[in-house]
């Protein structure tokens, strides 16, 4: 008999989701960043959600300000 747990486990789970320890890797697009926004602070936000490997800020070759889009 099926316990309790993995009924409403299977139930609840429509979207599919892993587990913590079977998460896979990819490469997340930001888009509608404000121009003020730096790599630094885009990697200790994102930090929160799990480890970051790099981060990277589009930005302008004449001016070095922010095009406004990222990829982490």
């Amino acid at each position: 008999m099926v316990t309790t747990k993995k009924r409403m486990s299977r139930r609840f789970n429509k979207l599919g989701l892993k587990s913590a320890a079977s998460t896979r890797q990819g490469i997340v697009y930001l888009g509608h960043l404000p121009k003020g926004l730096e790599e630094k602070e885009l990697r200790t936000y994102f930090d929160q959600f799990g480890k970051i490997k790099k981060v990277r800020l589009s930005r302008s070759k004449k001016t070095a300000r922010s095009r406004g889009y990222a990829f982490i």
